[in-house]
């Protein structure tokens, strides 16, 4: 687990999910597209070292990252 390097984007992209948004909404709420999310997830993934987007939210959320 390598968290020192998360970076505000991907807490940010954490956030969209957290928040519930679907990766479709994407383009129009963040301005990227769902692929490039997709690449931001897999990326948080690794580095915190768990496989799905729930268990990256709890981490964020235990972490102080989240609101």
């Amino acid at each position: 687990m390598n968290t020192d390097r998360i970076t505000p984007r991907q807490i940010e992209i954490l956030q969209f999910v957290a928040d519930g948004h679907c990766r479709k909404q994407s383009r129009e709420i963040l301005g990227v597209s769902p692929h490039t999310i997709k690449v931001h997830l897999n990326r948080i993934y690794e580095r915190l070292g768990v496989r799905e987007d729930a268990h990256a939210v709890a981490v964020g959320f235990r972490k102080g990252w989240l609101r």
